[in-house]
């Protein structure tokens, strides 16, 4: 049974939520056989995504309802169908679901709430800023009169030269009182604090009530792959859009950019999760017709 790369990668992920469970247990691919007849080859297959290997979807999700039940591990049985099984009635009603009618992944979407600026109105408002502030400049120029220093242009007419010189008297004694008094005001001046350096962007993960397996995507590259014992706490830097799968949502607890946004789990049925996280602090959950 031949799959979309995307759907496999998802599938996988999955498959290893499904290994963890397994292991925890304490359960071997020869003691799952002994249970339900499943060959060990194929239940290595539904780990690892492997579906080159497994028959067609309606019975390899047979082999995968009875492998969830026996390690009571029946909530995400729904996902594997909805990434398992391929829509074949139509492009009009694939296009509806949020899928084309091949069956392949839904077009990338960004999260809710999150809308690309258009460029015009980008360039609009500083353009409506310049003028605002050019307008403020020429206000209080005509109003209080352009700024000069203490050196004042007087146009002094004398008798025998030309009328349209200018003298330039310097007031000397106003000078020295002027510096004087900058000079006072500066020794009681402090010296600036200087701003401490932005933090970076991060994420971390803190295993607080169980253990959790996790998954960490960059891009199209994985930086982890892992599970978190109860304590632990797992930080990385916030390069790019990055994709966080959790086993367990409501075992661990998160902190995005210094900011304590508590457990990924908000409520409804226990069950694994990803979600999404963005270097300038945003994040949401991502949904199971989002890439």
């Amino acid at each position: 049974m031949s799959l979309p790369e995307e759907r496999l990668g998802i599938l996988k992920e999955l498959g290893q939520e499904v290994q963890v469970r397994r292991e925890e247990l304490g359960l071997s691919y020869e003691d799952i056989y002994q249970r339900t007849r499943i060959q060990p080859s194929y239940l290595y297959a539904i780990e690892n995504a492997d579906y080159e290997v497994l028959p067609d979807a309606v019975y390899t999700l047979g082999f995968i309802r009875t492998y969830l039940g026996i390690i009571e591990f029946d909530e995400i049985y729904a996902e594997f169908r909805q990434w398992l099984m391929v829509n074949t009635r139509g492009k009009e009603k694939g296009r509806a679901r949020g899928r084309d009618g091949g069956g392949g992944m839904p077009p990338y979407a960004h999260p809710p709430g999150f809308k690309m600026a258009s460029r015009f109105w980008v360039y609009a408002v500083l353009l409506l800023m310049i003028i605002g502030a050019i307008t403020y400049v020429a206000y209080s120029w005509n109003r209080n009169g352009i700024p000069t220093s203490s050196i004042t242009l007087r146009n002094e007419i004398r008798p025998a030269e030309r009328t349209d010189q200018f003298v330039i008297s310097v007031d000397v004694e106003s000078e020295e009182q002027n510096g004087d008094a900058t000079e006072d005001a500066n020794a009681n001046v402090a010296a600036p604090t200087p701003e401490p350096e932005p933090l970076k962007p991060e994420l971390r993960i803190i295993a607080s009530d169980d253990d959790c397996w996790i998954s960490v995507r960059v891009g199209n590259g994985r930086i982890a792959d892992r599970t978190l014992k109860k304590g632990e706490t797992y930080t990385f830097e916030l390069t790019d859009r990055t994709r966080v799968s959790y086993g367990r949502p409501w075992a661990v607890t998160v902190v995005h950019n210094g900011r304590d946004i508590g457990s990924p789990f908000k409520g409804g049925a226990r069950k694994p999760q990803v979600n999404i996280y963005y270097p300038d602090g945003r994040s949401g959950r991502l949904e199971a017709n989002q890439p």
